[in-house]
């Protein structure tokens, strides 16, 4: 495994620096160009319900979420569990608020790179092509259908780690947890879901029912996760306090990573950038002993 995480870290982390890959930069730059230009709210750039604001959200936010993931995940992806979990032939990822398809892009980039290794390099993994279910869940139409994009075109145009990857991808218009029926039948139908990731959706959350309503929604995907999960949730350091707390409704860790990536704005390109943001990282095991040890 130590060559694995070796060879992901000369590709996207060299020398300590998170970056995009030309893959991905190359489809970011040409969705940004094809959305129209305009000045928009901050509101607006950080969840966008327009193209405008999408475009916005592209240039302002995209590779720091994005990269935020890939710091996060990067551990799991390249353990035993996550290649075991690659082995099996399917993968589902559940991308809530997803926006255009952030965190699903993230973990594909990787995965494209741990595919490239094993298959051209150690033969490690069995023949055949991963099936790859994405269930993008954002109420916003311009998100899903800028994600389902820029998926398409990353996974259609990448064709080394990509060529091993067979995709399905389905949206959801409902907000979470209000969707969990849609979940359950989705995870009946096509298995339990193995990474679920929650980038920058606490704040919504919180403002519309709080705190208790976050905890509900998460402990209502234990049923539904796989036996080797992992629940992702990240907010930047300016709501320290708040993910803090939904990880102590939880009972689960709440962590600070400090990370240090290219800045893709055009006027500082070739500048690099550190900054700390927030994230829990769990199975979802972890509530249930949690629970049984309250009970207990």
């Amino acid at each position: 495994m130590n060559e694995i995480k070796e060879y992901l870290l000369q590709q996207h982390c060299p020398e300590d620096q998170w970056h995009l890959s030309t893959m991905m930069e190359g489809v970011l730059n040409r969705q940004i160009h094809r959305l129209p230009k305009n000045h928009v709210s901050d509101q607006e750039a950080r969840y966008p319900t327009t193209t405008t604001g999408m475009r916005t959200f592209l240039q302002k936010f995209f590779a720091r979420h994005y990269l935020q993931i890939q710091d996060s995940l990067f551990d799991f992806i390249t353990s035993k569990e996550g290649i075991n979990i690659l082995r099996g032939g399917k993968l589902q990822i559940l991308d809530v608020g997803s926006g255009p398809a952030v965190a699903s892009l993230a973990i594909t980039d990787m995965l494209c790179s741990v595919f490239d290794k094993l298959y051209c390099h150690s033969n490690f993994l069995c023949r055949g092509k991963t099936d790859i279910t994405y269930i993008l869940n954002d109420p916003q139409d311009i998100c899903v259908g800028t994600g389902k994009q820029m998926l398409a075109e990353y996974i259609s145009g990448n064709k080394s780690g990509c060529r091993y990857i067979k995709e399905r991808i389905l949206t959801i218009a409902k907000p979470f947890p209000n969707n969990l029926n849609q979940l359950s039948r989705i995870a009946s139908n096509i298995g339990e879901y193995n990474i679920v990731c929650m980038s920058y959706v606490i704040i919504p959350m919180h403002e519309y029912k709080g705190i208790p309503f976050i905890a509900k929604g998460v402990n209502s995907l234990i049923p539904i996760c796989d036996n080797e999960n992992r629940v992702l949730i990240t907010q930047d350091r300016f709501r320290e306090r708040l993910i803090r707390k939904v990880a102590e409704a939880l009972h689960v860790r709440c962590e600070r990573s400090d990370i240090t990536q290219k800045v893709y704005d055009q006027e500082n390109k070739n500048h690099v950038h550190t900054y700390s943001y927030y994230r829990c990282l769990f199975h979802t095991r972890e509530i249930e002993k949690a629970k049984n040890r309250m009970a207990g």
